[in-house]
């Protein structure tokens, strides 16, 4: 688990303390993201749903100041022209870092970059597909290694 405190579970009591959207895994640059981040149909506006999620985030690097830089990274299903869909992960990935910063996190520890529909993680031809490959994803690029 990140070193940080998470949220109450009610029904899952072992779990209490532990972060319930993200995980850290160890040997791992990235952070997993177990419910996606989701923004208003064809906008960078992020939906109120999301907050909770990436509110772990920002307790995560709070708790964790040897992570020094991690990417955030948006991604979109093939729908539209490649231009839009750079333009609208690159808008996503930056609603993302706002969002971070305005919960204390210092900028210089983010990075925002929109990959539209280069980084499918499934073929885009199911609805089901498509929604998978509509997300955001967090890279740690940078962090310190304790006594060094």
């Amino acid at each position: 688990m990140p070193e940080e405190a998470g949220q109450v579970v009610v029904d899952e009591p072992e779990k209490n303390g532990c972060p319930y959207y993200i995980r850290r895994i160890t040997g791992s640059a990235e952070i997993e993201i177990m419910k996606q981040v989701e923004f208003e149909f064809d906008s960078s506006r992020i939906l109120p749903q999301s907050y909770p999620i990436l509110d772990e985030v920002v307790r995560l690097l709070k708790a964790n100041p040897e992570i020094k830089l991690l990417s955030i990274e948006g991604h979109t299903d093939n729908q539209g022209t490649i231009d839009y869909n750079d333009r609208l992960a690159h808008n996503r990935a930056i609603a993302v870092r706002v969002y971070l910063v305005n919960k204390g996190i210092q900028g210089e520890r983010l990075t925002s970059v929109g990959y539209g529909s280069r980084r499918p993680l499934v073929a885009n031809d199911t609805p089901e597909g498509r929604q998978r490959n509509r997300r955001v994803e967090f890279h740690i690029k940078s962090q310190s290694i304790e006594g060094r």
